[in-house]
């Protein structure tokens, strides 16, 4: 099973599930410039859309919010005990699942 945890600033509603000796956490990493390329607008309808031209106009200030973002959320998952993470980086989510399986031994069962 996985339980997905958005960035959270409030470690204390996740704490006591996070702390059971039956639940691995970790931490799905992605580069500032992974996320950097994925980044959309939404007008005040939120409607998705892209601006490319906007973006890489703003790239190094989109660039440093994020790193700050990831700063930010790693000290939070430090605090929740979340050491061990996985870098993303636009890998196939098929890819990432194999990559958490063999580095943690796990078994997979069909």
């Amino acid at each position: 099973m996985v339980l997905a945890v958005t960035p959270i600033s409030y470690p204390e509603n996740f704490k006591t599930e996070l702390d059971r000796d039956d639940i691995l956490s970790i931490d799905l990493y992605d580069t500032p410039e992974s996320i950097f390329s994925q980044l959309v607008f939404s007008d005040e309808n939120n409607n998705i859309y892209k601006d490319d031209e906007y973006k890489n106009a703003h790239r190094e200030h989109y660039l440093k919010d994020i790193q700050e973002d990831l700063y930010w959320y790693g000290q939070i998952y430090d605090e929740m005990g979340i050491h061990d993470y996985i870098i993303v980086d636009n890998k196939p989510q098929k890819e990432v699942a194999e990559q958490i399986i063999s580095q943690f031994n796990l078994l997979v069962h069909d």
